[in-house]
């Protein structure tokens, strides 16, 4: 990565939380603060940044959209990300989940070795994990004119036919929260970790 590379990024904050009872998994504490907190971090030297989800206390230069439809899903989220950043887009485009507690080294790695139309993560078992990703911004363009109505579309139906190069996460960098399980496990992760400081 150089410090001169331009990126955009779009953080999906919209979800239901449903297997966390409804809330909003966005404003969940994990370590030393909530969730989206250490997502916008992750991504602080974006050109620009949209978050998609409800209206929340961000920081004004933050752009925030609600996806459109609500609630129609994550690639309906992306798409509705990059119309609010279509005006001027940069080069390239991070696209992450609100849930990720390891933001921070997951963009590093994504920023790395960039060519072909952009890369992602993948897990321990090999899966693709499209919303911890970055994307040429002009191939992404091309692929949400081409799917036509994203609502409930599976990220693959957008994301799919990118040559992407997928970097193994180490650890648990590709990790996310979806349960209160989750929750309890990233808390003693931070936890342990700082004891060992």
């Amino acid at each position: 990565m150089t410090d001169s590379l331009m990126f955009d990024a779009i953080v999906l904050a919209g979800g239901r939380g449903s297997r966390l009872g409804l809330v909003d998994k966005a404003t969940l504490d994990v370590g030393d603060g909530p969730l989206l907190d250490r997502v916008l971090e992750a991504v602080s030297k974006a050109r620009r940044i949209a978050v998609v989800g409800p209206q929340r206390e961000l920081p004004p230069t933050v752009r925030q959209v609600r996806e459109n439809p609500v609630f129609g899903g994550p690639t309906a989220a992306v798409v509705t990300g990059l119309q609010v950043l279509a005006d001027e887009p940069s080069p390239w485009t991070v696209v992450l989940g609100c849930d990720l507690p390891l933001a921070g080294e997951a963009v590093p790695l994504l920023l790395a070795d960039l060519e072909r139309d952009g890369a992602t993560l993948k897990d321990g078992n090999g899966r693709t994990q499209w919303v911890a990703g970055i994307y040429r911004s002009s191939s992404l363009y091309r692929a949400a004119d081409a799917l036509g109505d994203p609502t409930d579309q599976p990220l693959r139906a957008l994301l799919g036919a990118l040559d992407v190069r997928t970097v193994t996460a180490p650890g648990r960098v590709s990790q996310d929260v979806d349960t209160w399980d989750h929750v309890s496990d990233w808390n003693e992760y931070f936890t342990e970790g700082e004891a060992d400081e």
